[in-house]
């Protein structure tokens, strides 16, 4: 009797314990198997980023030099202008497509303060470092860039954009 009803509850005991250690190697393995394809998923989604970002820089890259094609009078002086701006950019630790979209809205807006494109470069790094050194935000050196751009098409510097300039 009790001897035999210690070896079958011993027996149940054993068996629990061996049904307890295969369910806990198998919420082990259903683990790595989710830790590895939520890797794999997030290497995915990186290389999407990665190609829609550079995609995006392509885009912007071919609509700047679109625009400095418009302020030169050949493709070799809008390759070289692009150039100039890069390494004014570097120089003056500002952006590069800010700059080259500033230069080419002023190129097109005052040909006749700027008649060489090339001239643009300096002046616009002239500002982008004083942008640099004031410690101007972004928002506020587009919000001048804007005026001054303006100011400098029609000829005229009005009050209202001689104030946003100097904030």
């Amino acid at each position: 009797g009790a001897t035999q009803v210690a070896t079958s509850v011993g027996g149940i005991y054993s068996a629990a314990m061996m049904a307890r250690s295969g369910i806990v190697a198998l919420g082990v393995t259903i683990m790595t198997v989710f830790g590895a394809i939520s890797a794999v998923v997030g290497v995915v989604l990186g290389a999407f980023h990665s190609i829609s970002s550079g995609i995006h820089s392509s885009d912007e890259y071919s609509g700047i030099l679109a625009r400095m094609k418009l302020i030169t009078k050949s493709q070799q002086e809008a390759v070289d202008l692009n150039d100039q701006i890069y390494y004014s950019a570097l120089r003056a630790r500002g952006s590069y497509a800010g700059m080259a979209d500033s230069v080419s809205k002023i190129g097109l807006t005052a040909k006749e303060a700027f008649p060489d494109p090339k001239e643009i470069v300096p002046f616009v790094e002239g500002i982008q470092k004083l942008f640099t050194v004031g410690g101007t935000g972004i928002q506020q050196q587009a919000d001048a860039m804007l005026q001054l751009t303006q100011a400098l098409g029609s000829g005229k510097l009005q009050g209202d954009e001689f104030r946003s300039i100097a904030e």
